[in-house]
């Protein structure tokens, strides 16, 4: 009976250790962006998409004009 515990625990580790020693799911990447809105326009964008001049958040759109 001892042998049986300590064969499943020894099984139990190799699994453990043959999975990189961890048994979590990868978690997705979260690729939600911060929309902002266009002081110029009022239409809504992302942060990466913005230029602030003036402490005034503009779009592309509104900084080529």
């Amino acid at each position: 009976m001892l042998l049986k515990i300590i064969l499943f625990l020894i099984i139990g580790f190799a699994l453990y250790k043959m999975f990189g020693g961890k048994f979590t799911l990868p978690r997705s990447k979260d690729d939600s962006k911060t929309m902002v809105q266009c002081d110029g326009c009022g239409a809504f964008v992302s942060e990466d998409e913005t230029k602030k001049i003036d402490d005034k958040i503009y779009c592309s759109d509104c900084r080529s004009k």
